[in-house]
């Protein structure tokens, strides 16, 4: 009998107002019968709950959940082990199928002793994204989203004396050191020292790592000049400037705060991976850096273990492949979805398979109406455009394209462009990015089941198309996005964020996960930032929502009967 005694303290919350109904009476024979049965479906509980530790795959053995080889499966179930007296049985209440698309299995164990019976239902989860209101991997502006040249660079000779460019020219770092240094945490690499309130990094020119030269024209080229000390500061975040963050918040990196008592964390739960004994250590009592702190009514960052983001959404392709319409819908190319109740009209000119209850390829090029299914992927398009002229929409006319802080358009990639209003239980996942186009709302708003979720290997981007001279051309712009967000690979944010100017408040109802943390505001350009936690995804997630790999399953409820 394989079971774990740790784990029953997750589940004896449960039992306190049974007990308390049990022992008040006197102990007759029939009452202590009941306490027996009682533990005995505790006891169901955890052994369960000790297997899927043991196997987080545990629910879908033999297809079916159901373990021919486990007792507790059959009807006369399994003995309390340890006890005197008492068995336990129990069934799950989901298929495994079910459980892939939410995130939950229901488990019902029932305890047995000389004729009473007690039940108890569980509904385990994993821990995971759609806990916090933010989650971030990284505390640094995505080195994609960074030029080079606008990088603040200082090289320093074997004396330690400052070594000066080229005329008209400016030093920058080699570009895969920048990348590799901003993608490491900054206790675990990135930091080398503080310099003018910046985090520094530092390494050694040589010639598969040299300093990079960037002309007046922002051209890079190597130098030759080998040896010597680089030192670059790769952009940090800072909380601050009377940011308040409503519910629970979570970085495996460390935090960076400014500008004094300035940010208000109103959860208890704000949680970095900085962890005592890394280089360079946290001070516990702050567990932070920068020259700012929490305001005095805000929470403190803690410790928490880190989250492990997946490394792409690729099982959410595969998972479509396998069960076809049951699961999904699978487009390839620049996609334009609009959600109106429980319909969605699509637009996907490149693709070129009808897939009943999904598509019809010989209207391709016309926007079609289909009922939501639970789950859509947006792919890239091996090959040429068989529409290349039959775009979905963008860029629009005008619109300045490409570059690091704009939508990379292109007719064959796995780019979605979403708005609208939904009635139902659905995810949007794409193979490169989701641009927001327009608001995205639930028609029930946030107190029913509509539930979404975004999530894209690349960027989520709020859409802000702008001319060359710096012109919105969104005559109203975004302002509110209800929906679960998941950038794997990437960030959410917005486009156009250091040009244009302000745009207002941007609402967000659900959660932000990222790799690294995107930029919506920059001077007096981009959003003023209104997020708060929608408290149901915990219990109700978006369709096929990912976990953090390696999370564990745990209790989310427990009730009895």
């Amino acid at each position: 009998m394989l079971v774990v005694g740790a784990v029953s303290v997750l589940t004896a919350f449960a039992l306190v107002a049974l007990m308390a109904a049990v022992t008040a009476a006197p102990l007759s024979r029939r009452a202590q019968d009941v306490r027996t049965a009682t533990a005995a479906a505790q006891a169901g509980l955890d052994d369960y709950l000790s297997r899927l530790v043991a196997n987080p795959s545990y629910y879908t053995t033999a297809g079916t959940g159901v373990d021919p080889a486990n007792p507790a499966f059959a009807a006369g179930g399994a003995p309390v082990p340890g006890a005197a007296g008492g068995r336990f049985s129990y069934q799950l209440l989901t298929t495994p199928s079910q459980t892939a698309q939410s995130g939950v299995i229901r488990v019902r164990a029932t305890g047995v002793s000389r004729g009473e019976k007690r039940t108890l239902t569980a509904s385990l989860r994993h821990s995971g994204f759609l806990d916090y209101v933010y989650f971030t991997d990284l505390e640094v502006t995505d080195p994609a989203l960074v030029p080079l040249p606008s990088v603040a660079t200082w090289v320093v000779n074997a004396a330690g004396g400052f070594v000066n460019p080229p005329s008209g020219s400016s030093w920058a770092p080699d570009p895969a050191v920048y990348a590799q240094k901003c993608g490491s945490y900054y206790y675990a690499g990135r930091h080398a020292l503080e310099y003018g309130g910046l985090s520094v990094s530092r390494y050694t020119a040589s010639s598969t790592t040299p300093i990079m030269v960037a002309d007046g024209g922002g051209v890079l080229s190597a130098s030759l000049d080998y040896g010597r000390t680089v030192y670059f500061a790769c952009q940090s975040i800072f909380f601050g400037y009377n940011d308040v963050l409503t519910g629970p918040v979570h970085t495996n990196d460390a935090m960076a705060i400014t500008g004094g008592s300035s940010v208000t964390f109103t959860n208890p739960v704000t949680e970095t991976g900085w962890a005592d004994g890394t280089t360079p250590a946290p001070n516990p009592a702050s567990r932070w850096w920068g020259d700012g702190s929490p305001t005095s009514a805000s929470a403190k960052p803690a410790y928490a273990p880190v989250l492990q983001l997946p490394g792409s959404n690729g099982d959410l392709k595969a998972r479509i492949q396998s069960e076809g319409r049951s699961a999904g819908c699978t487009y390839v190319g620049e996609t334009k979805i609009t959600y109106t109740g429980s319909t969605m009209t699509v637009l996907s000119p490149q693709t070129t398979t009808t897939t009943p209850g999904c598509f019809d390829a010989s209207r391709r090029t016309q926007a079609q109406s289909w009922a939501v299914p639970p789950l859509v992927y947006v792919d890239d398009l091996p090959g040429a455009c068989p529409s290349p002229g039959a775009a979905a929409g963008h860029p629009l006319a005008n619109e300045v394209a490409g570059g690091q802080t704009k939508v990379s358009y292109g007719c064959a990639n796995g780019t979605a462009f979403v708005s609208g209003t939904l009635s139902g239980q659905t995810t949007l996942a794409t193979a490169r990015d989701v641009v927001v186009t327009g608001d995205l709302q639930y028609a029930s708003g946030l107190t029913g089941t509509d539930v979404l979720g975004l999530i894209p290997n690349g960027f989520v981007w709020v859409y802000n198309p702008q001319t060359a001279s710096g012109t919105r051309l969104l005559s109203t712009p975004v302002r509110r996005i209800e929906a679960a967000v998941l950038s794997v690979g990437h960030s959410f944010v917005v486009q156009n964020f250091d040009r244009g100017g302000e745009l207002g408040t941007l609402t967000v109802r659900g959660t932000i996960a990222q790799k690294h943390r995107g930029i919506v505001k920059q001077g007096s350009n981009g959003y003023v930032k209104d997020y708060v936690f929608d408290k149901r995804l915990a219990n109700l997630p978006p369709p096929f929502f990912l976990s953090p790999a390696d999370s564990p399953w745990t209790v989310a409820r427990v009730t009895d009967g």
